[in-house]
């Protein structure tokens, strides 16, 4: 609770607006009508986009406070829910191998933005750092090779430095993208709920289908009610999925020192993350889809050797 809002106090007022599903040429027209500027050459415009010019839109003068544009006024009454089950899968080690599993099912909401400047209630949509479904998976696996173990058990000197002292790990991440908002456009009719799966494997295809979407420049401009939620459930960006593998070496000279030999692969099958997805309905052979030049957020698949000395 007590979460951080803004809200602009001179929209212009509810009942000049939009209300219909397709653009009201009627509405646009009247509110985008040139009309004399009474804020021309007044000493307290100086300064101001009202100034100089002769006219200006017919919106602008119906605005509770005409002689600004957006008046944003900040409030500490946001609010937002989170709710969790999590389970977790322990494997202590115990006969060279040990195994830790976690899994969250969560649901994270927020309520500190209005869909419209003029509603009087905040929208109560899916927090920006939603992510439903979570998994985590690692493991060590000592192999069985040299000195007491199921292989070579006796080995000792230049076969048990050769053969010995090996330790696999490894750790997996899968999490659910994170929500999309829905830019300025109403849901096409007979619409309920939109859906996108963003395919990673290449930036040029995109899966959405863009007439989920109706774009009205009446809410582009301002110059309507919307309905339709900013987020929804199943429009999100792409998964994330990781594997990173470690093969661990060690060669003891004393009970207390050791030399260990690291070879490290981060993000094994080199699945990227983009970001950058175009959600301007406008752009209609592009929407939906993961555009060129935006950069990769994840790490691409990486080498790392090292040596350790422990003492």
């Amino acid at each position: 609770n007590d979460l951080v809002t803004v809200i602009d106090i001179n929209a212009i007022p509810r009942q000049y607006l939009s209300t219909g599903a397709a653009n009201d040429a009627t509405v646009q027209s009247f509110l985008q009508t040139n009309v004399a500027n009474p804020f021309r050459n007044l000493p307290e415009a100086a300064g101001t986009a009202f100034f100089s010019p002769a006219t200006v839109q017919r919106q602008q003068l119906l605005r509770p406070f005409p002689q600004f544009q957006s008046v944003n006024v900040f409030e500490d009454d946001g609010k937002s829910w989170y709710d969790a089950f999590q389970l977790r899968v322990e494997r202590r080690f115990a006969q060279d191998f040990s195994f830790l599993g976690t899994y969250t099912y969560s649901r994270l909401e927020e309520a500190i933005t209005r869909l419209n400047p003029t509603d009087t209630e905040y929208e109560r949509r899916i927090g920006d750092a939603d992510i439903p479904h979570r998994f985590t998976a690692s493991g060590i696996w000592e192999l069985p090779f040299g000195k007491g173990k199921r292989f070579f058990a006796e080995a000792s000197g230049l076969t048990q430095v050769l053969l010995g002292g090996f330790q696999l790990t490894g750790l997996y991440q899968f999490q659910t993208g994170l929500p999309l908002t829905v830019p300025p456009a109403e849901l096409a009719p007979g619409v309920t709920d939109i859906v996108t799966t963003v395919n990673s494997a290449t930036i040029d295809t995109g899966t959405f289908d863009i007439n989920l979407l109706q774009d009205r420049a009446a809410l582009r401009n301002g110059l309507a009610i919307r309905t339709a939620p900013s987020r929804f459930k199943s429009f999100r960006g792409d998964t994330y999925s990781s594997l990173d593998m470690s093969l661990l070496k060690n060669i003891g000279f004393t009970e207390t020192v050791k030399l260990q030999l690291r070879a490290e692969v981060f993000n094994v099958f080199n699945k990227p993350l983009f970001t950058g997805i175009d959600l301007n309905p406008q752009t209609r052979t592009s929407f939906g889809r993961v555009l060129q030049g935006n950069n990769q957020v994840n790490l691409p698949r990486e080498f790392q050797f090292g040596i350790k000395l422990l003492f």
